[in-house]
Formats: C-alpha cells, structure tokens, sequence
C-alpha cells in the first residue's frame, strides 16, 4: 500500500484476515506516518474520500466497497473457492459501476478463474527470471 500510494495511486484498500497481521500493518503504517482508516471487512463503508483504507476480516464480504477502486492488487492470496468469491464480487461490481478495471496478480494461479469471467482479458504477462526461480504477474483489464 505504501509503494502504490508512492507512485501516486489516491485510493487504497487493503484486506488481512489475520488480526495479528492487520494489526501489525496498522502499527507499521501509524510508524511510517500514512494516514489510514481500518475497517472491519463486514461494515459497510461508502466513503470515496482518497486515502488508505485498512479492512480486517473475510474478503469475500467486500462487495459495495469494491466499487471506488479501479485497480486490484492480488499475490495468490486466497484458496481456490475464496478466489472465486472475492473474483464475483469484483465482477459484480463492475457491472454495478460500469468502469474500466484492472487485476495485478502475482503468482496467478487462479488465471482460469479469472478468464471465465468473460470481463477481464490479459493485458501483459510479466515473468522475471532469477537464477533457477521464474517470478509470474498477470495485469487483466476489464473490457468496459
């Protein structure tokens, strides 16, 4: 979240279900001095103010706070069935408020998931060699 709000992206969100790591991530932005709100991932939020919101809890009870962001950023943070969930809620959502959106997905297992949506397409795949590891991003673009 730092690093996107460095390269000037105004409305960030992110979502930890463990406590003990959210709360760590609190205490390392309250450090760093990034103004943020934290939220719990089942209330129901409608500020469109730009700023770093903070969500503690289950992603895939996040379905009307998806509709202020354009871009996701995903590391392979979710089993099979999670993935699925939060991928709907994202699609719903821009169906909901038509926009043009973008998935950053590191890592990305859960591609078929994503491609059998119908909304997104591959934009740019990005492989980084090192040594006798290769690192995978996708970036997917919705075709609204």
């Amino acid at each position: 979240m730092i690093s996107l709000r460095a390269v000037g992206f105004g409305n960030i969100g992110g979502v930890e279900y463990t406590n003990k790591i959210f709360q760590k991530m609190d205490l390392n932005l309250n450090m760093l001095g990034f103004p943020h709100t934290n939220y719990k991932s089942d209330e129901k939020t409608y500020c469109y103010e730009q700023g770093i919101k903070c969500y503690c809890g289950d992603a895939t009870l996040m379905e009307e706070e998806l509709d202020k962001y354009n871009w996701f950023f995903l590391f392979n943070p979710f089993t099979w069935n999670v993935m699925s969930k939060v991928l709907n809620n994202i699609c719903k959502s821009i169906k909901r408020v038509p926009r043009k959106a973008y998935i950053f997905y590191a890592e990305p297992i859960g591609h078929k998931l994503i491609m059998e949506t119908k909304i997104f397409k591959v934009k740019k795949r990005i492989c980084y060699d090192y040594s006798e590891v290769s690192y995978y991003s996708y970036i997917y673009e919705s075709i609204y």
